[in-house]
């Protein structure tokens, strides 16, 4: 895999996305963006995001694969699920804590208004109800935990917020997909 990184400052990328970004006294901040070339396509585990390159772990995407069991109803599930998380408690992403990361649309403005939280969220997943005794399958697989799995293979952004080492806050987002059975995750580009 190719990282192209490209650093523009902030008017120059402004610029070049049609867009325009007004920053008051922060006009000479930089727009780190990264190009995975080919896309990062991950199924199964867990991946650290180093987002500015620093040695530190900013961002973990993980899937993980379990069975819960109800006994009162005599239920159980299998359960896949995709998640991001923070590496460092300085780090968030937008999205509701234990729940959900919200999907970003194109304009979405990322800034300190922005509902930035710590901690896991859920991306994208499937369960499928499995026999009590035997856990093998007795129903066909639902999808679940939230809208990034709505539409297959249909870019999506995770807004993410950072705090480097010279404790500088810095936004972005990463672009992501789900295959249509949510086993895969293609990680396209981050900024």
């Amino acid at each position: 895999m190719i990282m192209k990184r490209n650093k523009f400052l902030i008017n120059e990328y402004s610029a070049a996305a049609g867009v325009f970004i007004f920053l008051g006294n922060i006009s000479d901040a930089q727009v780190v963006y990264v190009d995975l070339e080919p896309d990062a396509v991950y199924d199964f585990g867990e991946v650290d995001f180093d987002i500015d390159n620093n040695g530190i772990q900013d961002f973990r995407i993980l899937k993980e694969t379990f069975h819960t069991f109800d006994s009162y109803f005599l239920s159980a599930h299998l359960l896949k699920i995709w998640e991001v998380g923070t590496s460092n408690l300085s780090n968030s992403v937008i999205g509701i804590p234990t729940q959900i990361a919200f999907t970003l649309y194109t304009g979405f403005l990322i800034n300190e208004s922005a509902f930035f939280n710590d901690g896991f969220f859920n991306m994208a997943g499937k369960r499928q109800e499995v026999s009590y005794t035997s856990v093998l399958p007795i129903g066909p697989w639902t999808y679940h935990s939230g809208l990034w799995n709505e539409i297959p293979n249909e870019d999506r952004y995770l807004g993410i917020k950072f705090i480097d080492e010279e404790d500088c806050i810095h936004y972005g987002w990463m672009r992501c997909s789900f295959t249509d059975s949510v086993e895969t995750i293609h990680i396209k580009d981050y900024a």
